[in-house]
């Protein structure tokens, strides 16, 4: 990344919980941009579902998705109304997020043991083409997996033949992308989904999205 003098620079980042550590996960990221001159003037959290550990079911995705639209359009407003709006992390934290930068190392190591199941691989390219960090190559016909993972799942879910084996997280995957366009149309589908679900991971969101409406 350049460095620059005093240009504007925003964050946006999505995960599926609405913790305080997960918003201050861009913390190390907007050290770096102001240490390279750029004037970070929003850093945004959007929810969305998990890629990984267990499929979210389709009610909370369609409320997720619904809420994250909204808020995605008024971030994209500030922005270019020129409107800042940064969030002040507490230290713990800003020291959580500096320590678990430590899975960087992890997913370097996971990297190496994700394998493409030969019986089930068709070759299509995919997961080499999409890769956002170039781990992926065909090799001498075979997929080769390198340590420049992320874990961002993106060729574990999206194989047409769940074919990837994720190494040590290869029964945390989860095969397959949201069919967001579907879920959205389907009117059976309850887009209150948290303010009715009995499920205890869920009542955090719940307290989330109850907070937004207020």
């Amino acid at each position: 990344l350049p460095a620059a003098a005093g240009a504007k620079a925003f964050i946006f980042k999505t995960s599926g919980e609405p913790l305080s550590l997960n918003a201050a996960s861009s913390f190390v990221l907007r050290k770096t941009l102001k240490k390279k001159g750029y004037d970070v003037v929003s850093d945004a959290h959007f929810l969305m579902p998990y890629n990984v550990i267990f499929r979210y079911p389709d009610g909370a995705v369609k409320t997720m998705v619904k809420y994250a639209d909204s808020l995605s359009k008024s971030f994209v407003d500030k922005l270019i109304c020129g409107v800042p709006d940064t969030v002040k992390y507490k230290k713990r934290y800003r020291l959580f997020s500096a320590l678990l930068r430590i899975q960087y190392l992890g997913a370097a190591l996971n990297g190496k043991l994700i394998k493409a199941d030969a019986r089930k691989c068709v070759r299509c390219l995919k997961c080499v083409k999409n890769c956002p960090t170039e781990n992926i190559k065909l090799k001498s016909g075979k997929i080769k997996f390198a340590s420049k993972c992320t874990m961002c799942m993106r060729c574990a879910m999206m194989c047409p033949e769940d074919a990837i084996k994720f190494g040590f997280l290869n029964k945390w995957k989860v095969h397959g992308r949201y069919d967001f366009e579907r879920i959205l149309a389907d009117e059976s589908i309850d887009d209150n989904f948290f303010s009715t679900t009995d499920s205890r991971f869920f009542r955090m969101h719940r307290k989330y999205y109850e907070k937004l409406n207020k």
